[in-house]
């Protein structure tokens, strides 16, 4: 399993973009998508809320460094959490910062099960990835990409429920098939 910090990391290391400055932080996400999806069209749409704390989220730890990594405990599997957070810490070993937010799009799902209990693989679901807008900056502000990169990478991405019934990311893999994010 790749974290966020991780393909970001290999995917920015290989090429730059331009700055823009960094968003207000807010520390919290809102509340996670909590009842399990009746119809396919629904899983969709708790797919999309669900990924979309995950990658606030993990935009802020990242635009701060990696500090208190334990947020992002909020909206990943707890498999997940422990190479989300070892990402995040070696951000800050390095003195690296994100400036700028990842996004995503072209969110479909892949796989449904309805019935899935918690811990589970509820939702199967691919996206693009987008990072066009971030820069990877050391502790002076210097930018440490190579110029030229593809922004915009595919993933399968897994959701499952947690005990309490909120949609958590739990996994995030890089799409090895044909990019259709080009």
């Amino acid at each position: 399993m790749r974290s966020l910090v991780g393909c970001l990391a290999a995917v920015l290391l290989l090429a730059g973009c331009t700055a823009e400055p960094a968003p207000e932080p807010t520390g919290t996400v809102d509340a996670a998508p909590s009842s399990p999806a009746a119809e396919p069209e629904e899983a969709e749409r708790i797919a999309a809320a669900a990924y979309a704390r995950y990658l606030a989220l993990a935009n802020e730890i990242l635009n701060e460094g990696g500090a208190e990594p334990d947020r992002i405990d909020q909206v990943v599997a707890e498999g997940m959490a422990e190479s989300e957070k070892a990402g995040y810490e070696q951000y800050a070993e390095r003195g690296l910062r994100t400036v700028g937010e990842a996004t995503f799009d072209s969110l479909s799902i892949q796989s449904y099960q309805p019935g899935a209990e918690a811990g589970e693989t509820a939702i199967v679901a691919y996206l693009c990835s987008d990072s066009s807008a971030v820069d990877v900056v050391n502790g002076a502000g210097d930018s440490v990409l190579e110029p030229d990169r593809d922004s915009r990478s595919p993933f399968e991405v897994h959701f499952a429920y947690d005990r309490e019934g909120q949609l958590l990311v739990s996994a995030r893999e890089p799409w090895s098939g044909e990019n259709f994010c080009q």
